[in-house]
């Protein structure tokens, strides 16, 4: 039988409609999809803390983030729309998420209709001269073939450029980097896929 794909675009002033895509029968199921990054930030624990968990704030420095809005709060615990893509298709999904601070953020869009899962997880910790250690990994898995094949194109580009989006967010709130004084530098990041491939 052949695939449906349901793909939601956005048209400004528009509400969200749908349009709909055939992919080829017998496709095999999409491959997870995993990117980690250690990457001492020369903030603040609390500094850094406080950008991530700001998810509002997204839609104005996440690059392919169009829209971002928390719109319900429980405790530490919270849950958030967000609008990713490029006009006019845009992909919209719901994202829970638990925010320990100033320790970790995690996201969760587990239950959503355009992921079979998707996980975002955002470590804090202290470093040497009052910087901090992060440690971000995210874990995905689309519902749709089409969609994951288009992922394995920029995804890992993509990652790279969020991860220093955030960063640029600490250097344009709190300014300068303390490291760029102190010439402390910790840098790793991996890319894997089911299918195989690494970088």
């Amino acid at each position: 039988m052949w695939n449906v794909l349901r793909i939601g675009i956005i048209y400004k002033g528009t509400g969200l409609s749908s349009r709909y895509l055939f992919t080829l029968p017998g496709i095999v199921a999409p491959p997870k999809q995993t990117y980690s990054k250690r990457k001492v930030l020369g903030y603040s624990v609390d500094q850094v803390y406080d950008v991530v968990s700001d998810v509002d704030s997204y839609s104005e420095f996440l690059p392919w983030c169009r829209e971002s809005r928390v719109f319900q709060r429980r405790g530490n615990q919270c849950r958030g729309v967000l609008v990713v893509g490029f006009p006019p298709i845009l992909e919209r999904y719901v994202s829970d998420m638990t925010m320990i601070r100033p320790h970790s953020v995690q996201s969760d869009a587990s239950a959503d209709k355009l992921f079979k899962h998707l996980k975002t997880v955002w470590k804090l910790s202290p470093s040497a001269t009052g910087s901090c250690l992060v440690d971000f990994h995210v874990d995905f898995q689309f519902k749709s073939s089409l969609h994951s094949k288009f992922s394995t194109l920029f995804f890992n580009q993509v990652s790279r450029r969020m991860v220093a989006a955030f960063e640029q967010r600490c250097k344009d709130i709190y300014g300068p980097s303390v490291l760029h004084v102190r010439n402390v530098r910790v840098n790793s990041n991996s890319y894997s896929s089911s299918s195989g491939k690494r970088s």
